[in-house]
């Protein structure tokens, strides 16, 4: 299908996620060691029977998507989607951006999009404003 082997063109961290994501669930021992070396370097202490291992996650997006129906309108959804963003722009210390007037957050019926959505132009052009 390739004019080259596919391992040329598949993005190498894709690769070894793999490899490092099925050596973790195949091997007990393999996990026991990984989990003893984040033990040891963040004090973090893992269950090796009770863990839970997520590839290629999009978690804003998977959360964004359970507070309701992306593709319908509701008081509800927007206004937990509200809070998230809230929380997103003060964690990044932009809590003054105005979400009601930022035009890069919303749609023109002013619902608001996903953050993946929004443009990073946006949000330049309100830290320059300052």
């Amino acid at each position: 299908m390739f004019d080259k082997p596919y391992l040329d063109v598949n993005r190498e961290e894709r690769f070894y996620c793999a490899l490092f994501f099925h050596a973790i669930l195949s091997s007990k021992m393999f996990r026991r060691k990984l989990f003893s070396r984040i033990q040891d370097l963040t004090g973090l202490e893992l269950d090796v029977d009770a863990y839970e291992v997520f590839y290629e996650i999009t978690m804003l997006r998977d959360y964004w998507n359970d507070l309701g129906d992306p593709k319908a309108y509701s008081a509800e959804t927007h206004s937990k989607r509200f809070d998230v963003v809230r929380k997103i722009l003060k964690y990044f210390s932009l809590d003054e951006i105005n979400i009601e007037s930022s035009e890069f957050m919303q749609t023109c019926n002013k619902k608001l999009w996903y953050p993946g959505h929004w443009s990073k132009g946006g949000i330049k052009e309100h830290k320059y404003r300052e």
